[in-house]
Order: C-alpha cells, then structure tokens, then sequence
C-alpha cells in the first residue's frame, strides 16, 4: 500500500496547530499568579482622557501589574459589559471614569461580589459598591474660576457686572454638577454677574462649537464664556473666532496644552490645570492600602490650579 505523505503533512499541521491552542489556554488557566488591573474610561479621543490612560499604564507597570485598557465611546451599555468582562478575566482592581453610574451599578455589585475592588477615577461615583473616588474638588474649581470671571470683569469695566454663558459637560454626570454648583455659588453674592445662557457641550469641541454657534446666532448678549473642560474651551473659541467676535472672557477646565498656549497667547483667559498623574498615583496608593485591609477615604481630592499666564507653570501632564 502505498503512503500518501501529503496525509502525513496535514496531519502533522493539524496536531501541531491543537497542542497550540491548548497551550495558549492551559497558559492562561495554571498562572493565578498573573496580578492584572482595569481601566474603562468614557472616551480615550481628548487630551486628558490620554493623560489618564497614559498614567494608568504607568503607575500599573511602576506597581508590577500587567494593564488593561477599555473604551466605552460614550455608551452606557459598553461600559457595563466592560465591567463584566474585567470580571470574568478576574482582575484585581478595576478603575472607571464613568459615563453613567446609574446605569452600571449592578456591574459594580458584582465586582463587589467577586472581592473585586473598584477606583472611580476624575468623575465621583456614589455606590457602596466603589472603593473610593479619586477627582479634582470641582466645586473649588466652579468658585475658583467664578471668582476669576469676576474680578476680570472688576478689571474691565471697573464693577463686577457682566453676563455670563455657561457650556456645560456631560448631563447627569456628577463633575457636570459639581462645577455647576461651584460656579454659582462663587457669584452668588454678585447680583450682577449671572448666567444667562447654560446649554450641554458634552465635554466635546465639535458640539460645543455648535452649541456656542447657536447661543451667538440667537443673538444672546455675554462677556464671558464658562467652559466645563478645555475640550469645550476648543469649540467655544473655534465658534468666536468663525464669528469675528473677540474681547469676551473664556475660562475653562483641564490644563491642555492648546490651551495653555491659547492662555500664553492671550486668546484665552485662563484655565483650571489638573494631574492625570496624581489622580492614578493616588488611586494605586488607595488600592495598596485596601488590599492590606486598611481604611481609606471614600473620596480623595488632587491638586489642581489656576493658571492665566501670570506665573510659572508649576505642573504639566
């Protein structure tokens, strides 16, 4: 009889190609030692949202653990399963900035279930669920540039007088709010300074350019313009400039770096600047602490500062 050695061939490549595959899984099934953490964030297409990412890797490599790294693009749904499969891969720690935590509480339960512990990172999440929150104090940040707003408007045309447009973030999301509350509560000892326009710009440029399009179009009279980030900030001044308007005070929140060289360049007022660093260093400082069972803050607020060109720059990201 004689032997086809073609057979023999697919044969052999057929028996190799199984000893792989059940290598690769029996690989991932005997390593329980592998420590991994997780981080899904809203939208990783904004500068600050990169900064974050960028020092999560850094502070996972720097602790010896293996990152990963999700997007949910603005979609609640995403964000949950994310959540989910982060708990079938049995990490040790999942971190989030979240676009709904409404949305995704049964996830954080069953994270909570599974001894998972989970970080909310830059947006505060309110769960039992959740470890701690480590943001910015953007309540501080609203009365901060509140009070920027007004003694700028003190400086121009010498009272505390002026109309103000408010674009804001994310509805619902508890930074949105807080910056809100902040902000109105920095004049509301100043009967003439009020907001006379507040619309949602999603912590997007390209919608915040449509929105600020908008409120110019409709003839809305302002002497500033308060953005929630500097993404914001960017479609703000993108609609002002397409409209020939100048002159108007514009703020904004994060410390990018087109608009620090806006505020170096006078075509912005100034900006609340914010450490993606500090935020993961104090999120895996936090996580180190729980995982030897000692009591932490539910909530931990970083450092941030005003900066309108007038001195140093004492922190990049």
């Amino acid at each position: 009889m004689k032997f086809n050695k073609s057979w023999l061939l697919v044969l052999f490549v057929w028996t190799a190609s199984i000893l792989l595959i059940s290598n690769l899984f029996v690989g991932q099934e005997e390593n329980p030692d592998r420590d991994v953490v997780a981080f899904t964030i809203v939208n990783d297409k904004h500068e600050f949202a990169q900064r974050l990412i960028t020092a999560f890797k850094a502070e996972a490599k720097a602790n010896k653990y293996e990152a990963v790294v999700a997007t949910s693009h603005n979609s609640r749904i995403s964000e949950r399963e994310q959540i989910r499969e982060f708990i079938k891969l049995k990490v040790d720690a999942i971190f989030i900035t979240t676009f709904d935590d409404v949305y995704i509480t049964s996830a954080l339960e069953e994270a909570e279930q599974n001894g998972i512990p989970v970080f909310a990172i830059d947006r505060l999440i309110r769960s039992d669920a959740v470890v701690s929150s480590v943001t910015s104090n953007n309540q501080m940040i609203g009365e901060q540039l509140a009070s920027y707003v007004k003694n700028e408007l003190i400086r121009r045309n010498g009272t505390a007088t002026g109309k103000v447009v408010e674009i804001t973030g994310t509805t619902n999301v508890y930074t949105t709010n807080e910056r809100h509350t902040g902000f109105v509560k920095g004049i509301v000892t100043e009967p003439g300074i009020s907001i006379v326009n507040s619309a949602s710009g999603d912590y997007d440029p390209v919608t915040s350019e449509r929105v600020m399009r908008r409120i110019i179009e409709s003839g809305t009279e302002f002497d500033a313009v308060y953005c929630h980030n500097d993404d914001i900030a960017l479609g703000v001044l993108e609609a002002l400039k397409k409209a020939d308007i100048s002159g108007k005070i514009v703020v904004g929140i994060d410390g990018n770096r087109a608009i620090l060289e806006a505020v170096d360049m006078k075509s912005m007022d100034a900006t609340v600047v914010q450490s993606a660093e500090e935020m993961m260093q104090v999120a895996f400082s936090a996580l180190k602490l729980h995982t030897k069972n000692k009591k932490i803050p539910d909530r931990f607020y970083t450092y941030s500062y005003l900066y309108d060109g007038s001195r140093p720059i004492p922190m990049l990201n």
